[in-house]
């Protein structure tokens, strides 16, 4: 009992400087690799900067910088800034730091007559030899006899330089060395996403029963697109076959629908009582009610401080490992822990069921409908409404937001004193996700294209999405999404808002809202 008494304790650390003494009491996690990342920023000496570093689980940039700028060594220093400049200006540094700098996709982006002069620049250094193919006539050619190394610069390139240097036909032969190695399902995907069609005609020979599932998919996405129907329906096939999880059986079964237009398949996925986007899509399509969710509405405060990170972390453990899972129901049976109670629920009925809670509705008085179901959507993908959470990129809180963003947000709203820890403040990443989500929606007008400018930025939606709606039809989009991160993350806030939609009386259906997705992908100044 007395573990969990110390989960019920006031949180009062962010109002004071940190101190080693603190962070070595915590342990070794991403949560304690944000304090020491906000240690660094701190008035410390030299050893204080190196005892800090050896706490650290993972070494990230931003944590290496801040950590360089406090250790008051000129290697280190100089490792720091090389790291930093931009690849046009490595180039006129010493061999040193254009090693660091230097990447398979800038290197290739160079003239030929470049490439060779900077290998002879970094001759000293293994990667030389490593990039040399590079430098040849034809990186194709030359990197042929090594399937390994040829899979590792073509995932590697760049767009660009996949188009310009590799799409070219490959043997059966040659196939057939590539697949043996675990890169080779990438590989496969950028040829489907990017349109390398010299290299797509052969591997549509390949036979379906010697691909993995993923792979088999798609090629069936590639086969779809180009109207080989026979070829794609034999992957397809092969992928429903060889697919463990109910999520991929459903995409695979309901690609086979949009080939076949056999019902069949429609309702073996309504069979599988399982909240993904295909199930959704398959109850509309056959004008079926659905009962994939189940919604707790829950009152009062909450007794755990799950606004601190490290609480929060030793809650989700303890939940993880299944232990003490009543005691932690019981504290959590409240409208601000509802996250927490929620994930409890879920993992005791061995994540069959999906749980929906709307804990913070204080805060979203003023909003609209689709904006509370907008951030629903959102909260529970990024966090699962826990607000003590951090990520691996240092993204804060319920909303997740990135430290750059949150400062250049609260400059924007003119806050003062503002700190990153505010971030853990419900009503803060509130009021800052809809000041962002003002800007998403002045230029998106989707909610599966405002979580993608969400998740991966504004940016990459109008790189990789955008170009894409306006030759394909919108579900073949969402799966061609080049990032499998960002394609996750789409689909389910779409799953989300579809709940949030019919816990608040708002009338939508997604098989509608996905097919207009085309209609509104238009950008000003991007």
């Amino acid at each position: 009992m007395r573990y969990f008494l110390g989960l019920l304790l006031p949180w009062l650390l962010f109002g004071q400087p940190l101190s080693l003494s603190y962070l070595k009491s915590k342990p070794r996690s991403i949560e304690r690799d944000f304090f020491i990342w906000q240690y660094l920023d701190q008035n410390i000496t030299p050893i204080q900067a190196q005892e800090a570093l050896e706490l650290v689980k993972n070494v990230n940039r931003k944590i290496f910088y801040r950590y360089a700028l406090k250790i008051q060594n000129p290697k280190i220093i100089r490792i720091a800034e090389c790291s930093k400049i931009p690849f046009g200006k490595a180039l006129g540094e010493d061999a040193n730091c254009l090693v660091i700098r230097l990447t398979p996709a800038g290197f290739l982006s160079l003239d030929r007559t470049m490439r060779q002069n900077v290998l002879k620049k970094i001759s000293r250094y293994p990667l030389s030899k490593k990039l040399a193919p590079l430098a040849t006539k034809s990186p194709f050619i030359a990197l042929q006899d090594n399937p390994k190394e040829f899979l590792y610069f073509f995932n590697k390139v760049g767009t660009k330089n996949r188009q310009k240097y590799f799409n070219y036909e490959l043997s059966h032969k040659q196939l057939e060395n590539l697949k043996k190695y675990w890169s080779f399902t990438n590989f496969i995907r950028k040829v489907v996403t990017e349109d390398l069609n010299n290299i797509g005609l052969d591997l549509l020979q390949l036979l379906p029963k010697d691909l993995t599932a993923e792979q088999n998919f798609l090629l069936g996405l590639y086969a779809y697109k180009y109207n080989f129907t026979q070829r794609a329906k034999g992957f397809f096939d092969e992928a429903l076959e060889n697919y463990k999880s109910r999520r991929d059986k459903d995409k695979a079964a309901y690609w086979l629908y949009k080939l076949t237009h056999n019902k069949n398949y429609l309702h073996m996925i309504v069979n599988q009582k399982q909240l993904d986007i295909y199930n959704i899509l398959a109850h509309e399509k056959l004008s079926l009610p659905s009962n994939l969710y189940k919604y707790i509405q829950l009152h009062g405060k909450c007794s755990l401080a799950i606004k601190d990170p490290f609480v929060a972390l030793q809650v989700y453990t303890k939940i993880k490992n299944g232990k003490d899972l009543d005691f932690l129901a019981k504290r959590s049976k409240n409208r601000e822990c509802a996250g927490v109670y929620a994930i409890i629920q879920t993992k005791k009925s061995r994540f069959k069921d999906e749980y929906f809670v709307t804990p913070y509705e204080e805060y979203f008085k003023e909003q609209n409908v689709t904006r509370k179901i907008l951030l629903y959507s959102l909260a529970r993908q990024e966090s699962l409404f826990i607000p003590g959470s951090i990520s691996s990129s240092f993204a804060l809180g319920p909303l997740q937001f990135m430290p750059f963003l949150a400062k250049h947000t609260a400059k924007r709203l003119g806050i003062k004193n503002f700190r990153l820890m505010d971030m853990f403040d419900e009503k803060i990443a509130i009021t800052f996700a809809n000041d962002h989500l003002n800007y998403l929606e002045a230029h998106l007008h989707h909610p599966l294209l405002i979580a993608y400018a969400y998740n991966a930025g504004i940016g990459f939606t109008a790189r990789n999405i955008l170009p894409q709606l306006q030759m394909y039809e919108p579900l073949l989009v969402m799966e061609l999404n080049p990032s499998s991160q960002n394609r996750h993350y789409g689909k389910k806030v779409m799953e989300n808002f579809w709940v949030y939609s019919k816990i608040f009386g708002y009338e939508f259906n997604l098989t509608d809202s996905l097919e207009k997705l085309d209609q509104h992908h238009h950008m000003q100044g991007f």
